[in-house]
């Protein structure tokens, strides 16, 4: 994947809660849809489909892991609605191509949003998409949309790793809440997450330490899953069945190597 996660701006925003304005969020997801499916070189380049998608990939991304991950009640990031969700942006869709912020094409080869510009002759009639993005808050714009592009991404490419940050996000606001009931909630999920999964590529390269063929290597990159936590919420919950379990899934790697390095 080739967006990062900048984890400083991620704990900074994500795990205490945001003070926000929902217009400017929907705002400055739906001008960032409209920038990164026109400037794409496939074949959806102007599709308007694929420009509301992306836009709701991205709002899903904040609901779960900025409103859910607050709710005391809700564990999982799989509670968000998407009608909800769908509603909210092509609404928010609605009021800006009725006041001119933006406009949308519905014929080939230009299917798209685009964000209405500057124009002196008619500047008098009101503001422009440009305008109105220069309004946005600029820690929206450089903070907060590269952690949505990253976890939209990552949703797909590794949820383990997904699952794992999203308990993350949910455990750090319950301890900034001095929430101890959500806190001991969230460990105890999170321990039904490690006893479900496979052993973490990071925690079989620890085991193993220097003892490690190429091949052991490979094998490992290309059957084990990646998932770490911002927080030391994995560290909290690690156990003996955890322990065991790498432990046992290295056996079975050093034994189809033929190598004697567990003993």
């Amino acid at each position: 994947m080739d967006i990062k996660l900048d984890e400083t701006k991620f704990k900074q925003y994500f795990h205490y809660g945001l003070d926000y304005k929902k217009e400017d969020l929907l705002d400055s997801i739906i001008f960032e849809a409209s920038r990164e499916k026109n400037k794409a070189n496939d074949d959806n380049t102007n599709n308007l489909e694929e420009t509301i998608k992306f836009a709701k990939n991205l709002y899903v991304q904040f609901v779960r892991f900025i409103d859910l991950a607050s709710e005391k009640n809700k564990n999982w990031y799989k509670s968000v609605n998407s009608e909800t969700v769908t509603s909210e942006i092509m609404e928010r869709i609605d009021f800006l191509e009725e006041n001119n912020l933006i406009y949308i094409v519905n014929y080939e080869p230009f299917y798209g949003i685009y964000i209405s510009d500057r124009d002196p002759g008619t500047k008098k009639l009101g503001m422009s998409g440009a305008d109105r993005n220069e309004q946005i808050p600029n820690w929206i714009k450089k903070d907060i949309l590269p952690i949505l592009k990253y976890l939209s991404n990552l949703e797909y490419e590794n949820p383990y790793q997904y699952n794992s940050l999203f308990l993350d996000t949910k455990y750090a606001r319950s301890i900034n809440n001095y929430n101890d009931e959500a806190t001991k909630k969230i460990k105890s999920i999170y321990k039904t997450f490690l006893a479900m999964v496979k052993p973490a590529k990071s925690d079989m390269y620890n085991f193993f330490g220097k003892n490690i063929s190429k091949d052991m290597e490979s094998y490992i990159q290309n059957n084990y899953p990646d998932y770490w936590t911002v927080t030391d919420l994995k560290e909290q919950v690690m156990d003996d069945k955890y322990s065991e379990k790498i432990k046992k899934h290295c056996k079975n790697i050093e034994e189809q190597f033929g190598k004697d390095l567990l003993e």
